[in-house]
């Protein structure tokens, strides 16, 4: 499954006001596009309201909140889709060390999608680097890695919908000092399928069902993950392991259903933008551009032309937006691109 660039009226219903660097959005719904959050230090994006956010092909640079929940993205009601995003050294204090987000109702959307969001710092901090609550939820061929947190090095999911999808994603190298790397709070049903769970360490309970009443992982390589309890059931549940490979140092409790485990790693094709893509450095841009055309196009060309200057403050919903307006024109940059594409 692919996703390319969209339209904020291929996601929601109603108007909506495009945000772009140097903008001042006053709007309910919101689309922000081609926009770089760099080195802020109170969230890129803070929305109380019930708005509906399209993040899209727009970096997240260094965003911290220091003293609350949501590192780059914060929004406790209305719905959000994050779509072909690149996200590192976002951290936070407590909870979402890249988002935090609560939808309104229970068919609300909640989305992660084709995006990177990973951070190198030795240092753990806080817990779960992706926090979604409530809605109908959809995390698709993300890259979530490279994380250290004090527990839930990987992701927390609560109460989402029935159709809700956890799918094609690469959940690797992450660390956490106590328990879990990924838990499911609470669901009718999860589902996690075709996903690559690699190399994440942590005390005890790498994938955790908590209270969901079926939880269901199928077709996942599960390998090298370093945890007391590799799969594990909390206070309640039933999980079911179907047509995965596992091979890891932690046990996998009688309670967890095993059904026709593989003898050797399962070829999962996975889309999203790899961490060395996102942040641009360690390639070459020529030999990048040509070789990954238009799929690694936007974070590299939106990373060349950052500023670096410094400010405190993103989106606040309803306020002006501060952020960066040291660019070229548009002419300048595809000038510069395409004489890269030669």
């Amino acid at each position: 499954m692919l996703f390319s660039h969209q339209e904020f009226d291929q996601f929601f219903d109603g108007k909506y006001e495009i945000v772009r660097n140097g903008s001042y959005p006053d709007s309910n719904n919101y689309y922000v596009e081609d926009c770089i959050f760099k080195e802020l230090t109170n969230r890129a994006v803070t929305s109380t309201g019930a708005s509906k956010f399209l993040f899209e092909d727009s970096i997240f640079d260094s965003v911290s909140c220091s003293s609350d929940n949501g590192g780059a993205v914060y929004t406790e009601s209305g719905e959000s889709v994050h779509n072909r995003n690149c996200s590192f050294n976002c951290y936070a204090s407590i909870w979402g060390q890249y988002c935090y987000c609560f939808a309104s109702e229970e068919s609300s959307k909640n989305y992660i999608i084709e995006s990177t969001i990973s951070r190198t710092n030795e240092d753990p901090i806080g817990e779960a680097p992706l926090f979604l609550a409530i809605g109908k939820q959809n995390l698709t061929n993300t890259n979530n890695s490279f994380f250290r947190n004090n527990n839930r090095c990987g992701y927390q999911f609560e109460q989402g919908q029935t159709d809700s999808r956890y799918s094609y994603n690469s959940i690797i190298n992450n660390t956490a000092t106590d328990k879990f790397c990924i838990r499911y709070y609470q669901f009718a049903n999860a589902y996690i399928y075709k996903c690559n769970i690699i190399r994440n360490k942590v005390k005890d309970q790498v994938i955790c069902n908590s209270q969901c009443t079926q939880a269901t992982i199928e077709e996942c390589n599960i390998i090298e993950n370093l945890g007391t309890d590799t799969i594990s059931i909390e206070t309640s549940g039933k999980t079911e392991v179907i047509n995965c490979f596992l091979n890891n140092e932690g046990t996998i409790p009688d309670t967890i259903s095993l059904r026709n485990t593989y003898i050797a790693e399962i070829k999962n094709e996975l889309k999203h933008f790899t961490t060395a893509i996102c942040k641009g450095k360690p390639i070459n841009p020529q030999t990048y551009l040509n070789k990954a055309k238009f799929l690694g196009l936007l974070p590299l060309y939106i990373m060349l032309f950052s500023s670096k200057e410094k400010y405190s403050t993103g989106i606040v919903a309803h306020k002006p937006v501060v952020y960066n307006r040291n660019y070229l024109s548009g002419l300048s940059k595809l000038k510069y691109i395409f004489s890269l594409l030669r």
